[in-house]
């Protein structure tokens, strides 16, 4: 950051205790509202590089360094209106329109409420005070409200029909949704600008207000619609140019060529992340047998629980959906999966939990060994784990297998086992 040219704070200070990390952090929040920029905590890291390089990373974030969060700032202000939103899955959900205040430095005019069983069960009504805090200093949320001023206060209403296209919502446990998926605005823009993202299908250069150019002048109400642009028709909307409107069509052409794991992702799959969408092109290799999938082989995968098999399995039941891959096949996508040669060895397709300390691998180390191995890698213990790889100061992982009576190694027994590989 530094070598950017960002201007950084000059802080750092290290501690040796847990007392002295608690005084530095009493310190640092009483000092807080003296700086000139807003923060909401601190972050406490490990200044030893091999203990870093021992404790690793998870898939987000390394487990050497945590965030420590001040208590969040809370005040009153009065609901004026409730803003029913839709959302890329057609949830349609409540935000609350709020008369303006002040809040850690910030004025808050809108707020965060979840759904009808939210509202209720904090008792918000249309006219109300209510307390607003900003949850980790970024999200505004309802608290709850201010019990002297619901006297006058209205009742609020659930939705009955799409507040964008005007279709008629369902009720599914405590939200509403908008089935409307071909021509509901802000599901089709969302469902394109998530299939363009970069973690998708990577498209260059496209943004939500070309998705909404796109359904507003193109008509553009499906992702396979999006293959069928035409120079000629980008050239008339507003801003593009011949450049801008070449690179789109470029970079269209370049998508049909993609990773299976990230046409998964970018399907837009209920419940299905990044990682999961790997997994599933992992385990199965081209689209047609993902689609043909059933619930038991799904949960047969190590972290896929029941309500993820349920989302795929109901997801590829949907005729617009099928539709829509086939389509993309016809217009040239071609999702392809890249087998990563593995000699025989025992551990192939099995699954393994790591716990503790390795005297020889790191925690990256250790990832890529298995990898190439072609071992399932999970972070829990389960029936579904075959091995437990265990090195120094094992934790609960450890118990938890001797209970399920799952094969444990120690390091010299994989070493053995892997020798000659």
């Amino acid at each position: 950051i530094i070598e950017k040219g960002l201007p950084v704070d000059s802080y750092f200070k290290v501690c040796t205790t847990i007392e002295e990390l608690e005084s530095e952090i009493s310190y640092i929040e009483s000092v807080r509202n003296e700086l000139n920029y807003d923060i909401d905590g601190a972050v406490i890291a490990i200044n030893d590089m091999k203990t870093r390089e021992l404790l690793g990373y998870t898939v987000k974030f390394p487990k050497w360094a945590i965030a420590y969060k001040f208590e969040a700032e809370e005040a009153t202000s009065k609901i004026l209106s409730i803003e029913w939103n839709v959302g890329r899955s057609g949830r349609v959900t409540p935000t609350a329109i709020l008369e303006p205040i002040e809040l850690g430095g910030v004025t808050v005019k809108r707020a965060t409420l979840n759904n009808m069983d939210d509202i209720n069960r904090k008792g918000v009504k249309l006219g109300c005070d209510v307390f607003v805090r900003r949850s980790n200093d970024v999200i505004p949320e309802i608290m709850g409200v201010v019990e002297s001023t619901i006297e006058n206060s209205s009742e609020i209403e659930p939705p009955k029909v799409c507040p964008s296209c005007g279709t008629e919502l369902i009720q599914n446990g405590v939200h509403y949704f908008c089935e409307n998926t071909l021509s509901c605005k802000p599901q089709m823009v969302k469902s394109i600008v998530h299939y363009a993202s970069r973690e998708a299908m990577n498209i260059e250069g496209f943004s939500e207000k070309t998705a909404e150019a796109l359904f507003e002048k193109l008509n553009i109400k499906s992702i396979p619609d999006l293959y069928k642009i035409k120079k000629e028709e980008l050239l008339h909307l507003e801003k593009f140019g011949e450049k801008k409107s070449q690179n789109l069509i470029n970079a269209l052409e370049k998508s049909k060529n993609c990773e299976l794991a990230s046409f998964i992702y970018a399907l837009g799959i209920p419940n299905v992340g990044k990682k999961t969408a790997k997994d599933l092109a992992n385990e199965y290799k081209t689209m047609e047998n993902l689609m043909n999938s059933s619930f038991e082989s799904l949960i047969s995968i190590s972290e896929i629980g029941e309500i993820v098999a349920k989302s795929i399995i109901d997801f590829f039941n949907l005729e617009q959906v099928v539709e829509n891959i086939q389509q993309l096949f016809q217009l040239g996508i071609k999702p392809y999966f890249e087998e990563i040669e593995i000699k025989e060895n025992p551990f192939a397709g099995k699954t393994m939990v790591v716990t503790g300390t390795l005297e020889n691998y790191s925690r990256n180390e250790i990832k890529e060994k298995l990898e190439s191995l072609g071992v399932k890698i999970s972070s829990s213990v389960s029936k579904k784990t075959d091995y437990v790889l265990v090195g120094k100061e094992p934790g609960s992982k450890y118990t938890k297998a001797l209970e399920l009576e799952i094969k444990v190694l120690n390091e010299e027994e994989f070493r053995k086992m892997i020798d000659g590989l």
